[in-house]
């Protein structure tokens, strides 16, 4: 039901989610329930290309290295419409980058990718657009309205969720203007 999943990219070159009890150590995203069959087989291909280019993992205590995150948004009203997002310390590899960001356009699962940058002493997804291979934008459609969102921008997670919160909302609307 989600439309996002994040998964981090940690010193022993594995991506996946970070374990609860240890924010150091990764567990594999390959049987997550929360998202998308494509979405898991685009988890799937990104480890497999990201472990033939050796992209090297970013250190927040040493503040050196490449990839921190990778991230997917799906658009749950469309479904071929999947954005990756890799979020990296730099702007080296450009050619390791565009050779990932083609074998990912080409599987039938991808629709966009950016590449971000975020080159702060944080750990977190966040920083600035740097490239985009194919689409940027997804549309999600809730209660009949189309929304155009990209890949950094806040959007609920789950697209169904928040089309309930839209009609709870639109009832206490007109309620309040009926009194």
């Amino acid at each position: 039901y989600r439309n996002r999943a994040d998964w981090w990219y940690d010193p022993t070159s594995q991506l996946g989610f970070r374990k609860k009890e240890n924010n150091y150590e990764t567990f594999s995203a390959e049987k997550c329930q929360l998202v998308s069959p494509e979405a898991q087989k685009v988890y799937q291909l990104i480890q497999q290309e990201i472990q033939k280019k050796a992209l090297a993992p970013y250190s927040v205590l040493a503040h050196e290295g490449f990839l921190r995150y990778v991230f997917i948004r799906e658009s749950k009203s469309h479904s071929m419409q999947r954005i990756v997002a890799f979020v990296t310390f730099n702007t080296e590899n450009p050619e390791k980058m565009e050779t990932i960001a083609r074998v990912l356009l080409d599987s039938s699962f991808v629709s966009g990718v950016v590449w971000i940058i975020n080159s702060q002493w944080n750990d977190q997804i966040q920083g600035d657009v740097f490239r985009i291979w194919g689409n940027g934008e997804l549309v999600e459609k809730i209660n009949g309205i189309d929304y155009r969102y990209n890949a950094l921008c806040f959007f609920q997670t789950n697209p169904k969720m928040a089309g309930k919160l839209q009609a709870v909302v639109e009832e206490k609307i007109q309620e309040k203007e009926n009194h």
